[in-house]
């Protein structure tokens, strides 16, 4: 059988190809791709107009108060025009809101690209196209009369393509005549250069490449010159390496084209499962990742089949490229000297150093928007080193025991000591109407109706859509994440000892302490964490056989079966219980033969609503068995039942879920993070309701309602608490309601110090002061 042989493209028409698609690249980076907007109005004299575009297939409301999304100007008394400027080529959806006038009539909306006129849009197209809320409108004369009739007045023109394919083909045209007409220019004073077909695809795959990654991300649009020129330099210094390694520039090219486009496409799929991309440390929790992944639909977008398409037709052109002549460990050492030189130069230089890196997930979600995927990427693995805090020494320790000595710690001998504390740590256990849709039937109706000896209430979180671990780690230890540099996961980089926690306080006080997660048990490194936390047994999907399943996975009712199993193994002595379950797993597009069991079609389209609801009234039923079960037993039990995060949903049903609120305030982002807890007990306790509380804080409130003394640190907490109820990476609330974004935007914030010096302290000092859990 004769072999398949492909014919090689000449080295002359190599060159020519790879200065073109150089130039064409270079014209990418430098080039602006926005749009100029202009609205041409009357009758009005006073108040604003403002902005908001998206690209539908990006749209994310998080963002929708960024200036990526949103511009809005006043309106000027003898002026018949707002312009703005800056609006990326991609937007296909626009709302235009109304503010501070009653009334204003609008002739036509115009499109510019770089001061060409590309579309007008007069009133009576406008009429055609838009949607209104609280506006009345009536064309009259060439103008669009709009009444407001109400607050949160807007218009919107939704899936309309400002930049069509047809400009976009246009100018591809024009930018390739330019660049073939350079290209040729160029071409004739450096066709002789020696390693000229070599040098130059390991700058072009890497140019393409940074436009590629930002393409299937939907960022390309808004990042500026100088950062795409960071995220460039940086993938060409990875290219570079792989062919200083293998020596061979089909092979180096290709691999680099992969790595890339694996990578964007990750990053793409991350972003929809969880709400935020990739970060740094959730390389080291892939395992975790790859063992849920089942449970997610994927699918193929236009942008991932362009890069494909990209990289296999680049692949053949690098086919039969003379190889470098040079001495490979000489070329090696030379080219390493470059690239380090490079890096350090862009790692230094004042736009890297600019680079944010903050803690909201929509925040992080704005940096790699605005920053390029790449750059951000690293900016972030730069700030994960956890550094003493500034003013931090044993003395200053001192003087917070010394204030916290003289805190209560009295028992109320009236009650009986909790013997079994049973910790339930529920996948996405939620109630989503804190987001604003009240829509009518309960989805915990069980949860909702337990008022007898209950405490209760809203838990604020770190976390949304995934890092489970997060929460689990503030739940179980009481320190908190805020401390933590932005995307950290604990349980996978910090837990390298044992550490105080909840677990290891009850196990001084002769606690029998078991974790338990039906799946498997490496998990967020869980297998070695859980020890060092002072969970002395862990039971994990292995150690359990007949497991009722709901869509693959270990259903609620099976795993407090579990539970149970461990409390009669142990009957006659005391226990303490964290069971981490995974019912309600993301994703939720499919049921997998699981009964449906509400009905949201009065409300529209929302399939994985339904789904996800009915697992929440599965988890209900469930939970209530193990009340029921325990309210005839005497032992003393107590039961505390949580969510770690809320789902993340599509974009629609979170539209529908947000009630279609325009308002995107950043206490109402907060509300995303938001669960359900209570702590249920078997014996009389005092009711209570807590409006908010976050996860760190659940310890001190454990062991106060167990009937247990409370040790230095989370006696020291209740005081935290007093202050502070809410500490999260998403915001921090004071007593007074107040909103902070972060810990340097309080005012005074020297007990949040305090706190940080004692988890300091706690997780990393080698000096470690053990009288924090005496």
């Amino acid at each position: 059988m004769s072999k398949l042989k492909f014919k090689k493209i000449p080295e002359k028409i190599k060159t020519l190809v790879y200065l073109i698609l150089l130039i064409q690249g270079i014209i990418y980076i430098c080039f602006s791709f926005t749009l100029s907007l202009k609205i041409s109005y009357s009758n009005a004299s006073n108040g604003s107009i403002q902005l908001f575009y998206t690209d539908s297939q990006y749209e994310d409301k998080a963002l929708m108060n960024y200036d990526t999304s949103t511009q809005w100007k006043d309106i000027i008394k003898n002026e018949k025009s707002l312009l703005f400027k800056d609006i990326p080529i991609s937007i296909d959806n626009l709302r235009v809101d109304i503010d501070g006038t009653n009334k204003i009539s609008i002739s036509e909306i115009t499109v510019y690209f770089k001061g060409i006129m590309i579309a007008k849009l007069e009133a009576s197209t406008l009429q055609s196209l838009i949607t209104v809320n609280n506006l009345d409108y009536i064309l009259n004369n060439e103008n669009l009369n709009f009444q407001c009739t109400g607050e949160d007045a807007y218009f919107t023109i939704s899936s309309y393509k400002f930049f069509t394919y047809a400009l976009w083909f246009i100018f591809n045209i024009i930018t390739l005549l330019i660049s073939t007409g350079i290209s040729l220019i160029v071409y004739r004073k450096i066709i002789k250069q020696k390693y000229i077909n070599i040098e130059l695809p390991l700058i072009v795959a890497p140019l393409y490449m940074s436009f590629f990654i930002e393409l299937i991300n939907g960022n390309y649009w808004f990042i500026s010159m100088e950062y795409k020129l960071i995220n460039f330099f940086f993938l060409y210094m990875m290219c570079k390496f792989i062919y200083m390694v293998c020596y061979n520039i089909t092979f180096a090219t290709l691999l680099f084209n992969i790595v890339a486009t694996v990578w964007a496409v990750a990053n793409y799929f991350v972003i929809q499962f969880r709400g935020k991309p990739i970060l740094p440390t959730d390389i080291v929790a892939v395992n975790t990742a790859l063992s849920v992944a089942s449970g997610y639909s994927y699918y193929i977008t236009i942008p991932m089949v362009i890069t494909i398409t990209f990289t296999i037709l680049y692949t053949f052109l690098t086919i039969g490229t003379k190889q470098n002549k040079v001495k490979h460990s000489s070329y090696f050492l030379i080219q390493l000297v470059i690239i380090t030189i490079l890096g350090i130069s862009i790692i230094q230089s004042n736009s890297f150093s600019e680079m944010e890196t903050l803690f909201w997930d929509s925040d992080i979600k704005y940096c790699y928007k605005i920053q390029g995927s790449v750059a951000s990427f690293i900016k972030y693995s730069a700030a994960l080193k956890v550094r003493v805090p500034k003013g931090y020494s044993h003395s200053e320790l001192e003087r917070i025991w010394e204030s916290v000595e003289n805190e209560s710690n009295s028992k109320n001998n009236k009650n009986p000591v909790a013997q079994n504390i049973i910790m339930v740590m529920n996948e996405s256990f939620s109630d989503l109407r804190v987001l604003g849709n009240k829509y009518e039937e309960d989805v915990i109706p069980f949860y909702e109706s337990l008022t007898k000896n209950t405490i209760k209430g809203d838990l604020y979180v770190s976390v949304r859509g995934g890092g489970t671990c997060n929460t689990e780690f503030e739940a179980l230890t009481g320190n908190s994440m805020i401390f933590f540099p932005p995307g950290s996961y604990p349980f996978e980089s910090y837990i390298n000892r044992e550490i105080d926690s909840l677990a290891s306080y009850l196990r001084k006080k002769e606690y029998v302490t078991s974790g338990i997660h039906l799946e498997n048990p490496n998990n967020w490194n869980r297998k070695k964490v859980y020890p060092n936390l002072g969970l002395e047994h862990f039971y994990s999907l292995q150690d359990f056989t007949d497991l009722e399943l709901i869509r693959g996975r270990a259903s609620d009712s099976s795993n407090y079966d579990c539970v149970l199993d461990i409390i009669k193994q142990n009957m006659n002595q005391k226990q303490f219980i964290f069971d981490v379950t995974i019912q309600n797993h993301g994703g939720y597009t499919d049921s997998l033969n699981m009964p449906v069991t509400f009905d949201l079609s009065n409300y529209g389209s929302f399939e994985d609503a339904a789904i996800f609801f009915s697992l929440m009234k599965i988890s209900d039923n469930a939970f209530k068995e193990l009340v029921e079960y325990f309210s005839n037993i005497e032992t003393p039990t107590m039961i505390i039942l949580f969510g770690d995060h809320q789902p993340t949903l599509s974009l629609n049903t979170e539209a529908w879920l947000y009630n279609n609120t325009t308002q995107n305030t950043e206490i109402n982002n907060l509300n995303k993070y938001i669960t359900p807890f209570i702590i249920w007990t078997n014996y009389d306790i005092k009711e209570q309701f807590i409006e908010k509380i976050s996860a760190n804080f659940l310890p001190s409130i454990i062991l106060e309602t167990a009937n247990l003394e409370l040790p230095a640190y989370y006696r020291f907490l209740k005081e935290v608490y007093k202050v502070f109820p809410v500490i999260t990476t998403q915001g921090i609330i004071d007593s007074n309601g107040n909103y902070y974004s972060d810990i340097n935007s309080v005012p005074d914030n020297s007990i949040l110090l305090d706190y940080e010096y004692l988890q300091y302290n706690n997780i990393f000092d080698k000096n470690k002061v053990k009288k924090t859990f005496d």
